[in-house]
């Protein structure tokens, strides 16, 4: 999958800990493998950073988007 062009977006939601709550993916690459293994990667990622107070209400609220590839 790493030569092909495939390129997807997922709204990340945290928990204040940094633990992932959920991963949506709202753009899709129109390859179910691809966006698989992108949610995959977040996953495996778990847990992040404590999140600063000043964001963790966007963080819970889903205001993280990543994009792939990174």
């Amino acid at each position: 999958l790493a030569d092909k062009d495939f390129k997807c977006r997922g709204q990340v939601f945290l928990k204040e800990n940094g633990e992932l709550q959920h991963l949506e993916i709202f753009e899709s690459s129109g390859n179910l493998e691809y966006d698989k293994r992108a949610i995959e990667a977040v996953k495996k990622s778990s847990p992040f950073d404590q999140i600063p107070k000043e964001i963790s209400d966007r963080a819970y609220k889903g205001d993280i988007i990543l994009g792939f590839p990174l």
